[in-house]
């Protein structure tokens, strides 16, 4: 595993995990939007870093734009989270927000009409930047 740094460690943090088989790099256009306002970790998960196999996680600042597998859940906890998910995912990222509302009752969740797995993050990072900077960081 690795951690990309990215900004001023003085600024707020956002941690950045990807998902289903991306590599941190998926990231990048959200990083560059970011970078002057908040010290980013972009996290890089042993093989599913750029050209090796793909794999699965999540995206959080904790602000969580894919979804997680269920047993990856219990170990999130603050009292920022953002989930936020598209109608057109797979079957698992509403489960997900419902159960990590049980774990996280102070979690944030909002679903995206029209979008599919990653697509706001992938087609819109201005649209990601703009509601991360709207939740201040603490």
């Amino acid at each position: 595993m690795t951690f990309n740094t990215y900004g001023n460690k003085e600024n707020p943090s956002l941690l950045l995990i990807p998902g289903l088989g991306v590599s941190y790099e998926i990231f990048l256009p959200l990083i560059e939007l970011l970078k002057d306002e908040y010290y980013i970790m972009a996290v890089g998960i042993d093989g599913f870093l750029h050209g090796q196999a793909s794999g699965s996680g999540c995206s959080t600042r904790i602000t969580l734009t894919c979804c997680f597998y269920t047993h990856k859940l219990e170990s999130v906890h603050g009292t920022d989270i953002h989930f936020w998910y598209g109608t057109k995912e797979a079957f698992v990222a509403k489960p997900q927000a419902e159960h990590l509302l049980k774990l996280c009752p102070e979690a944030h969740v909002e679903v995206f009409t029209g979008m599919n797995h990653g697509q706001l993050l992938v087609d819109h990072p201005e649209e990601i930047a703009r509601r991360i900077k709207l939740h201040p960081l603490g």
